[in-house]
């Protein structure tokens, strides 16, 4: 799909980001205390793809990266990447 007009990825260093550990892509977290399972899903499966908050119906590629709008006030009218991961992550329903 064409990206909307003017859509930008999350910035990761935004203060709401940052609020929530967002990082474009899940290795990115170092921190063993994030790393843990939520609702029976290990960590290594946890991406904004796999998320109830990724809006999958709306992915679309900018600048080579693919991601979708998110569900969350901190990635309110931007785009979080597939791969990406923060701390709200929740298992799709």
């Amino acid at each position: 799909g064409a990206a909307a007009s003017g859509a930008t990825f999350v910035e990761p260093n935004d203060p709401a980001a940052k609020a929530v550990n967002y990082v474009h892509h899940a290795s990115e977290i170092k921190d063993k205390n994030l790393q843990v399972e939520r609702s029976g899903v290990g960590f290594k499966a946890q991406h904004c793809k796999t998320c109830n908050f990724y809006e999958k119906a709306k992915e679309t590629t900018v600048a080579g990266k693919k991601g979708a709008p998110c569900q969350m006030p901190f990635a309110a009218g931007k785009l979080v990447s597939v791969d990406g991961w923060c701390s709200t992550w929740a298992k799709k329903a």
